[in-house]
């Protein structure tokens, strides 16, 4: 793929094979500051999501006991 980072992965993005890696984050709505973020070089979501959702959950139910 390439030599300069050998952990990217080639990803379909817009049409287009791009060397790359796969992001997901999630913003407070009230603050608008990223709560999560994750980086991986897995090129389908399916095998990352639960473990997103659950660090996003984690957060929301934390803020939700301290409001």
């Amino acid at each position: 793929m390439t030599t300069t980072d050998p952990e990217s992965r080639a990803m379909k993005n817009n049409g287009k094979i791009d060397v790359a890696y796969n992001m997901q984050s999630s913003v407070d709505n009230k603050h608008k500051l990223i709560v999560t973020l994750d980086v991986v070089n897995d090129v389908n979501d399916r095998v990352n999501y639960p473990r997103w959702f659950q660090k996003q959950m984690k957060y929301y139910q934390k803020t939700k006991t301290e409001s």
